[in-house]
């Protein structure tokens, strides 16, 4: 996960930087990749936060037994 984003908000970098120093406004160099660049990995990173906070708490992966 963590090079997952390393690797998105990189490109993330990129595509502003294709923005504003060559004015590359095209949707697949600005628009919603531009969001997914940035907001997917934020989300993985939650995500994976809440999920070892969860773990730790004891409330973790197991399935209940059926009443």
């Amino acid at each position: 996960m963590p090079a997952a984003a390393a690797f998105l908000w990189g490109a993330a970098i990129g595509h502003v930087y294709q923005w504003f120093a060559h004015g590359d406004h095209a949707a697949g160099n600005a628009g919603g990749i531009l969001a997914n660049d940035v907001l997917l990995p934020a989300v993985m990173i939650a995500l994976a936060a809440r999920d070892v906070r969860r773990a730790g708490s004891g409330r973790g992966h197991t399935a209940r037994p059926a009443a």
